[in-house]
Parts: structure tokens; C-alpha cells; sequence
């Protein structure tokens, strides 16, 4: 976890030592309650950072809780991609612009999804423990184009229901995947390596934006050592092989 003078509002998580020779996607990140504390899942974005991922997370690393300070705003996200698109990250190591995900917990995965449906660059989006809340919105599912994955917490979880809901009404041929756990809203992004929702983050990455068929089968088949099904994930998916 560190910062950058040419983005000081945010918070940057990377691998420690740029790998040679791989090319790093790039995710944006926006925090529950739309907060502007970029330290607080430093747990959860640090392990996705640490196989190889370059991510950018709304607000300075403040150490407020989600409650205090002020909120980010979906503007937050783009600049981070722009910044990544002309440059910023080399330091990093080297960024594959071909692969930003758009991505954020309650009312930061909102944002993530209102940066993906507006922006191109972005290739994949992924929402946790959020979705549209109100029915007469969901008609902005159909602006979206890339793939897009739902991780949620459960009937306990106020996205839960209406992550359903949004997963059903996405445009005819978007793939799209949808992982439930019963932990609530919070999920476990705050233990050791993000917990669950860390390793299933890592997995549909991996899959998605490095082609791992090992991580593709965790993902998808329930019979395959460590898979999510094997971790107390429901898990239904579409328009994938």
C-alpha cells in the first residue's frame, strides 16, 4: 500500500517487486459507503495485488472508518484509469491497458458499475454486496457491455436480492457470474488475505484477465479441489464455456 504525488487522492496497492516480463492489469476501486479512505480493505486489495494486479483505490489511506470523512464521487475512478492509461503506473511495473476492471463494495460498487457502463476502457466489472436498488433504475444494465460478476453475502446481505434481480435483467449474451456466501454485508474483506472474498476475487481474475484454466474451474466447477463451491459459495454463471 503506498501513495502517488500524481494521484494524491488515491491509494495504490501493487506488487512489491514489479514482475519481469508480465504485463499488470489495472482495477479501480471504489470503497464501501463511497468513502474516501483508501486503506480500509488493504487487506482484501493488497492479496489481489500480490498475483500480480496494479490497483487504485479512491481516497488517501486516511485510516478513518467507512463513516467518516468525505465521499468519493464516480469521477474518483475514472481519474485513476486515466492516470493509469497515460502513464502513471510504470513505476509499477508494466500495465496492461487491454485489461482495467472497474470494480467496488456497497456504495462503491455502484460506482464501479456507473464507470463501467460509460467508459469502454473498462473490460470487466465487479460488484460486492451491491446491486441497482431501485427497480425503475435497472433499465442502465442494458449500457453495459463487458462482463460483469456479482459477489455477495448471503440472504443477510441487502445486495443479495437485488443482485439476483440485476443478474436476470443483463443484456441478451453478457456474460456474467454470480457467487453468493453467507457472511452478510460486510463480507471478510477485513481478515487475513481478505478471507473468502479475497480468494474468489483472485480466482475470477485470474480467470478472466490471465486465462488460468485452474482458476477458471474454481470458479466454475464445484468438483475441482479448493473451489469456491467447496468454500460455501453458491455460484451460477452464463454465456461462459
Amino acid at each position: 500500500m503506498t501513495t502517488n504525488s500524481g494521484l494524491p487522492k488515491h491509494t495504490i496497492y501493487a506488487p512489491n517487486t514489479p514482475p519481469a516480463n508480465v504485463s499488470l492489469p489495472f482495477i479501480s476501486w471504489a470503497s464501501g459507503a463511497c468513502s474516501t479512505d483508501g486503506s480500509y480493505y488493504r487487506n482484501f486489495l493488497t492479496e489481489i495485488a500480490s498475483y500480480g494486479y496494479v490497483i487504485v483505490a479512491d481516497g488517501a489511506p486516511t485510516g478513518n472508518n467507512l463513516t467518516t470523512g468525505g465521499q468519493s464521487k464516480v469521477q474518483d475512478s475514472r481519474d485513476s484509469i486515466d492516470w493509469a492509461i497515460k502513464g502513471g503506473a510504470a513505476r509499477y511495473g508494466k500495465i496492461d491497458t487491454t485489461k482495467i476492471a472497474s470494480a467496488g463494495h456497497s456504495c462503491g460498487g455502484l460506482e464501479a458499475m456507473s464507470v463501467a457502463y460509460h467508459d469502454s476502457r473498462v473490460k470487466l466489472t465487479m460488484m460486492f454486496d451491491i446491486a441497482i436498488f431501485q427497480d425503475e433504475r435497472r433499465y442502465l444494465l442494458q449500457e453495459l457491455k463487458s462482463p460483469v460478476a456479482w459477489f455477495v453475502g448471503g440472504p443477510k446481505d441487502t445486495g443479495y436480492l437485488n443482485a439476483e434481480k440485476d443478474y436476470a435483467l443483463l443484456p441478451s449474451g453478457l456474460p456474467a457470474y454470480l457467487a453468493s456466501l453467507d457472511t452478510g454485508h460486510m463480507g471478510t474483506y477485513s481478515v487475513t488475505n481478505g478471507g473468502k472474498f479475497g480468494k474468489a476475487a483472485v480466482a475470477y481474475l485470474q480467470w478472466q484477465f490471465r486465462d488460468n484454466t485452474t482458476a477458471k474451474a474454481v470458479c466454475q466447477d464445484g468438483k475441482v479441489p479448493g473451489s469456491m463451491v467447496s468454500d460455501n459459495w453458491n455460484v451460477t454463471y452464463k454465456n461462459w464455456t
